[in-house]
């Protein structure tokens, strides 16, 4: 079983998704037919969030897609 840790340190200069408020981001990161993403926490009002999490992922493949939302 492979073991992929992914650290998750911040984002920069993040559009806004609506007029009134900053976005309210967060990262999910999935393996090639998962399910269950991981996902860091949301970091509400902030267009320039800084996680620092690690994220640790634990399959028989070594592919991994990740999206940021």
């Amino acid at each position: 079983m492979a073991q992929i840790k992914v650290t998750v340190v911040e984002g920069r200069n993040l559009k806004k998704k609506d007029l009134t408020s900053e976005s309210d981001p967060y990262v999910q990161i999935y393996l090639d037919d998962s399910k269950n993403p991981l996902q860091t926490t949301t970091k509400y009002n902030s267009n320039n969030p800084k996680w620092n999490e690690v994220l640790v992922l634990y399959e028989t493949h070594c592919f991994v897609h990740s999206f940021i939302h």
